[in-house]
């Protein structure tokens, strides 16, 4: 009876964070109310604990002081931490927790190898698993990948995230997104479909932060 109170809770938070996600301002405010609830009766679950800091990741985002924003951030990132350690395979607490970590702005989190990290998981699963994740999340987490390599200064590896795009997606929005930011490090944008060096360089890239023997881009269509 305690689990399905606790499934039925939980389904109803989470319901409230993502339409939270969507805009909606009020349903932040419920499920921050309801998953302080849950955390009060379940401290050690790595669900609660996940969603928990997500949803005070959206009151940042909603708050209007600087000061506010910046400490509701903090205490969010330190939740979804929690929970990643709890269950560092759980592919929604890294989808959560990275893309927090990517919107953040480096200069003053300084989380961006946190991003780093968590998409490398959430691409070394996918490439595991094909079909674990929805084919335009896929690319779009390859291309932010390549962002976030930028953002460290290696330059190498977010060209090669750019020019395996195509061999991804065919979502002309993202493909232009690419072309631009790799045409401005002075490289060609496409890779070649024949081109198993540049994967395999791609895949160094990410071996050791994905735990992976070895990754390689492919389409999966």
């Amino acid at each position: 009876m305690a689990n399905e109170s606790l499934e039925s809770r939980l389904a109803e938070a989470i319901g409230e964070h993502n339409a939270g996600v969507a805009g909606n301002k009020a349903a932040v405010l419920r499920a921050q109310a309801q998953f302080q609830s849950l955390r009060e009766q379940y401290p050690d679950n790595a669900t609660v604990l996940a969603y928990s800091g997500s949803t005070l990741a959206l009151m940042a985002r909603d708050a209007l002081k600087p000061v506010e924003r910046l400490d509701l951030a903090k205490q969010g990132l330190a939740l979804l931490d929690e929970a990643v350690a709890i269950a560092p395979g759980e592919l929604s607490f890294r989808m959560l927790r990275g893309k927090i970590a990517f919107r953040l702005p480096e200069a003053i989190f300084r989380r961006t190898e946190t991003a780093i990290e968590d998409y490398a998981v959430l691409i070394n699963m996918e490439l595991h698993n094909p079909g674990s994740i929805e084919e335009k999340t896929y690319a779009t987490l390859v291309y932010e990948l390549g962002i976030a390599y930028y953002r460290t200064k290696r330059m190498k590896e977010a060209r090669l995230c750019w020019s395996m795009l195509p061999k991804l997606t065919d979502d002309a929005e993202l493909l232009a997104l690419a072309r631009t930011k790799n045409t401005s490090l002075g490289r060609k944008t496409d890779a070649s479909k024949s081109d198993a060096f540049a994967m395999r360089n791609l895949a160094g890239a990410l071996i050791g932060i994905a735990g992976a023997s070895f990754l390689s881009f492919a389409k999966r269509r």
